[in-house]
């Protein structure tokens, strides 16, 4: 690549300027960028890695569309459809259509499988009108829905039917059932069933859940009507691969021992505990006589601020551990407990729980397994983020627990003890999970036997490829058509209530202060070679201040990796509504005004893609991971499989489950990342982007000069051509500025973490730049709400000058 000339320059002192802005989507019509249509969807296909139609390959860019906004009014519908079109979105993905609550759901009732017949009226049209406008559809099928089979005891447990889905063949029938019910209804809008349409693309089976991921003290958690159902399917397993108990019995080498680590009643053992208080937290840590007083005095901003810890000890990867204390304190306290290295790269060791400690004493028991040998380990306890307290801790006992048996008369019951339940020893934990990776894969099989079955031929995925991390790998690489994953930064915490429209934070920063440029360089490496790869979900949740970098690093990361499908998260959800001028939510694109009108840049920027012919392709031996996830669980080595260094930065990256490694790392990024700053600047032939906190610049590529004042607020400067020609043929650029964003009289705390509840009212308004742009010999206009033109910017001497009430976009036409 050409590397652009650089230039800091002062410039004269420019305006923090704002201006109120929306982008009126109900109304688009002819905006000045809009694409024309897609055409006639077809019928897509994987080959070679990618996705195709009719030999053509395909890049999806995508917004989900959630919940109750699936099924619009059917005046409404045709507008939605064209200005997703308008804007180049090529794909829907129809996620949360039938949650188990309110109104507004794809079930007639959350105790019934029935589909309502007036959602799926409206679903049928909204389709129906994409369709026309050639967008394709991805269809989910189980994200929110709690079967109605599942005991009242157990659906907070695992909350939208999650995990039990696996465990219960009553509920992967009603699985098939339901996908029965929904891809084989013929939509009366367009004479086909969703099976044999080609406007349904690709077909997701299940969203963000895996058996293979769950913690053992989580399943523990089950109800007993679940933990039958598990001894009995655990018992045939073991069978199978035993043939008696008495082979069994000899290969586990059973036998009953608790060696002790650590005992708090032990005087000459107190010198494994110590306190820690980082970033201005205070806490002060005392005994009297045998028990443990940790007074917070200053709570932190982060968990890891005020923290106790009983550190030191060694443990070996796949053993099973056991701790045991009695804890209480004043009133009510959240506290985390999580084991992790006591040495630098502090990394956790997989496990990791909380509790809320109460006013009177009360014992609490866990058994957990290390993912990796550690010579200094430690058992960390730490406050939720901003509470302070006083905890008491007395008769803390720490064992490894060697192995323990169990009676033969349960083997003839069927009825063999479940992990949590005593049957402890590393080889009976590696058949658990053996056990669990078979169940899963036998279920994904057979939901995606009966999709086949009703002669659905589209590329299916399970779930989500991190959900079961080693054992999600091993699934979606063999048993899905393509590779999908989720991906968000500065996602919203929840300290107390999950959801609380209050209680909440962000941390509020952008990607280019992140050493490894935010979540997706991670995402990258999940990508299985020969098999099509997509991002379902992402986003940087509002109100964060730098959201407007969601699309931009998408679009990038996205065209760079080469990856086959990008969606943002989402267009809008519960409790949003299309006609919207403001924020009101975490995700809703529409509202979002800074977001909204990066998205036809960002839109050409992926569908082109980036040329780059650096890869670094690593091989992987399935066997060798199967064996890695038993013996040591989802996350144990998992940096040898899927987590490297830093290669996605410079190379394309995957896994090769073919064991063919490649190795053509350039030590150049497809970008300029001045990280000091920060800021980034990259460029084609025909797209170019400057952003971050990009003040005092100036840059020039031989067509064009962009000059930034030295005061301007941190934002991005986005220019595409719009007749795919280059800088020096074309005759129609489009300029995006967009600078951070706010809805009037939002209301930020001291930190600016979090509006709670305050998050204001329509207009949104935007905080934009100041900057020049020299471009002789074109005219430019400043564009309206809908993409049209509102009135014409005067150059001086073929300089642009861009400011105070500047709406974000603005359209330059080449002199006749």
């Amino acid at each position: 690549m050409k590397w652009l000339l650089w230039v800091f320059v002062w410039l004269p002192v420019g305006l923090f300027a704002s201006v109120p802005w929306y982008v009126d989507v109900m109304n688009l019509e002819n905006p000045e960028w809009g694409f024309s249509s897609s055409g006639e969807v077809l019928p897509v296909s994987v080959s070679n890695g990618h996705f195709y139609a009719e030999g053509k390959r395909l890049r999806f860019f995508g917004f989900n569309i959630t919940g109750d906004k699936n099924f619009p009014l059917k005046g409404d519908a045709p507008r939605i459809a064209r200005a997703l079109r308008l804007f180049g979105v090529n794909i829907v993905r129809l996620h949360f259509m039938e949650h188990s609550w309110g109104e507004g759901s794809l079930l007639a009732s959350p105790e019934k499988e029935e589909l309502d017949t007036n959602a799926l009226d409206r679903l049928d049209y909204f389709v129906f009108c994409l369709k026309k406008e050639g967008i394709y559809v991805n269809m989910n099928l189980h994200v929110g829905r709690v079967f109605p089979q599942i005991p009242f005891q157990d659906r907070e447990v695992f909350e939208l039917g999650k995990i039990v889905g696996y465990i219960d063949d009553q509920l992967v029938e009603s699985q098939k059932r339901y996908a029965a019910a929904l891809l084989a209804h013929t939509n009366p809008y367009t004479g086909m069933p969703y099976t044999k349409d080609p406007v349904v693309a690709v077909i997701e089976v299940n969203n963000e859940n895996a058996l293979t991921g769950i913690d053992f003290q989580e399943l523990s958690r089950l109800s007993s009507y679940y933990q039958d159902i598990l001894r009995v399917k655990w018992t045939d397993f073991l069978r199978k691969k035993y043939g008696s108990f008495v082979q069994w019995q000899a290969e586990n080498h059973i036998k009953t021992e608790k060696p002790l680590l650590i005992s708090q009643t032990n005087r000459r053992q107190r010198f494994y505990w110590r306190w820690e208080a980082h970033e201005g937290a205070a806490s002060r840590f005392d005994w009297q006589g045998d028990t443990l007083i940790w007074k917070v005095e200053k709570p932190g901003t982060e968990e890891w601020h005020n923290q106790f810890m009983c550190a030191g000890f060694p443990v070996v990867g796949g053993g099973v551990y056991e701790v045991v204390f009695e804890a209480k304190t004043e009133g009510s306290l959240p506290v985390f407990v999580y084991l992790m290295q006591d040495q630098s790269p502090w990394e956790g060791l997989g496990f990791f729980t909380n509790i809320r400690i109460s006013s009177g004493w009360q014992r609490y028991r866990f058994r957990f397994m290390p993912a990796f040998d550690e010579s200094k380990t430690r058992l960390n306890f730490s406050t939720e983020r901003g509470k302070t307290g006083r905890v008491e801790i007395r008769n803390f006992v720490l064992r490894q627990v060697i192995e323990t048996g169990a009676e033969e008369g349960l083997w003839q019951k069927n009825s063999m003890p479940l992990p949590w339940e005593g049957l402890i020893g590393k080889q009976v934990i590696a058949d658990f999970r053996t056990f669990l990776l078979h169940r899963e894969q036998e279920v994904v099989k057979r939901i995606r036997e009966h999709i086949r079955g009703l002669g659905c031929a589209k590329p299916i995925t399970h779930t989500q490829v991190t959900y079961g991390g080693l054992a999600g790998l091993l699934r979606e690489g063999h048993l899905s058509d393509f590779v999908d994953i989720h991906a968000y930064w500065q996602h919203p915490e929840f300290p107390g209530k999950a959801w609380s429209p209050t209680d909440w934070r962000i941390d509020n920063t952008s990607q280019l202060t992140d050493a490894a440029l935010g979540p997706l360089s991670y995402v990258a490496y999940w990508r299985v070679v020969g098999k099509p790869f997509t991002v379902s979900e992402y986003n940087v949740p509002d109100p964060n201040e730098y959201g407007f970098e969601a699309p931009l690093w998408l679009a990038l990361w996205g065209a760079f990796q080469d990856w086959d499908g990008v969606y943002l998260y989402t267009l809008l959800d519960f409790g949003g509504n299309y006609y919207q001028k403001h924020m009101t939510g975490f995700f809703h694109f529409v509202g979002s005004g800074g977001k909204m009108s990066l998205l036809p840049w960002a839109v050409r920027v992926f569908r082109k893609g980036i040329p780059w012919s650096s890869e670094v392709i690593r091989g992987v031996n399935p066997s060798e991971m199967e064996k890695a996830y038993t013996q040591g669980g989802p996350w144990y080595d998992v940096k040898r499989f899927a987590f490297w260094m830093n290669e996605s930065l410079f190379a394309r990256v995957g896994v090769d489950f073919a064991g063919r490694n490649q190795a053509v790392l350039s030590q150049t990024m497809p970008w300029r990342w001045e990280r000091t700053k920060p800021l980034l600047l990259w460029q084609s032939e025909e797209a170019f982007l400057l952003t971050g906190n990009i003040r005092g610049t100036s840059f020039t590529n031989g067509n064009m000069v962009i000059e930034v004042a030295k005061d301007a607020s941190w934002g991005a400067i986005a220019l595409c051509t719009l007749d795919e020609k280059s800088w020096r043929e074309t005759k129609k650029i489009l300029g995006v500025m967009v600078g951070k964003g706010e809805n009037t009289a939002m209301k930020w705390n001291a930190t600016r973490t979090s509006v709670g509840n305050k998050w204001g009212r329509p207009p949104y308004i935007l905080f934009q730049l100041t900057w020049r742009l020299f471009l002789p010999g074109f005219r430019a206009y400043l564009l309206d709400e809908r993409g049209r033109k509102r009135e014409e910017i005067l150059s001086s001497e073929g300089w642009f000058t861009f400011g105070v009430e500047t709406t974000p976009w603005i359209l330059f036409e080449k002199k006749p």
